[in-house]
């Protein structure tokens, strides 16, 4: 009885220990336009037109349905580009590359990246709908109704109720 209780000690302990760092790193990112994206992190002269190189690159390979070449390029530009301030919209068209591959792992895998990585982008509600469109697609009902009351709770709570 005395394990268990130290035990949980110690872990409400970690749970508000992560949830101050967390509050400590989004506080400190929000200087930026993207809140993911902190000052030294942006990208500048060379780096910064490669990855404009890249992403215009995706953009015209996405809207030509070269979705394995899309998949590549959006690696590339979230590896080595992480500084981007456009990765939530590269990251939007891998969700729509995958899924147009028929690959619903991979792209219910990213919808969970990006929903993690860019939760102020204005795309968060479309990737919201659309990952519930992908696991509803992947006979997963219980991810796609998280989803889709994820999106109905912003949006409720966004409209000033509360």
């Amino acid at each position: 009885m005395g394990c268990e209780r130290v035990l949980i000690q110690r872990l409400v302990r970690l749970a508000l220990l992560a949830l101050a760092l967390g509050v400590i790193g989004l506080s400190g990112c929000a200087k930026s336009n993207n809140p993911l994206i902190n000052e030294e992190a942006r990208l500048g002269g060379d780096k910064l037109a490669q990855a404009q190189t890249l992403y215009a690159q995706l953009k015209r390979d996405h809207s030509l349905h070269r979705d394995r070449s899309c998949l590549e390029l959006a690696g590339n530009l979230l590896d080595y580009y992480s500084g981007f301030e456009r990765n939530d919209e590269v990251l939007s068209l891998a969700v729509q590359s995958a899924n147009r591959l028929g690959d619903l792992g991979q792209a219910l895998a990213l919808t969970d990246e990006f929903l993690v990585k860019f939760p102020q982008s204005p795309l968060f509600d479309q990737n919201l709908v659309r990952g519930s469109e992908i696991a509803l697609a992947a006979g997963d009902t219980l991810v796609a109704s998280g989803y889709l009351i994820q999106h109905f709770n912003r949006n409720f709570i966004n409209c000033g109720i509360f």
